[in-house]
């Protein structure tokens, strides 16, 4: 969860930034891959991105939400 917070997580936009990659894009989506991205764009996740919006409601438009609310946290983090 914490990894989610801060976005130091192996996401690519993060591997990017300490160079362990190439290139900050999904490789699905040529979109920087983000928490945000992947919570809520991500072509790859779509299935569970659908699954965690019906768990959590409107909370899950909102990424702080996600990642700070008790009751979505658990939803969240089966992601």
């Amino acid at each position: 969860l914490i990894q989610l917070c801060t976005e130091h997580i192996a996401l690519n936009t993060f591997l990017h930034k300490i160079k362990a990659v190439d290139s900050a894009l999904c490789t699905k989506c040529k979109a920087p891959k983000t928490v945000a991205h992947y919570f809520f764009h991500c072509k790859r996740f779509i299935t569970q991105c659908q699954t965690l919006q019906h768990a959590t409601g409107k909370a899950s438009y909102s990424l702080s939400h996600l990642l700070n609310n008790p009751k979505t946290i658990p939803h969240t983090l089966t992601l």
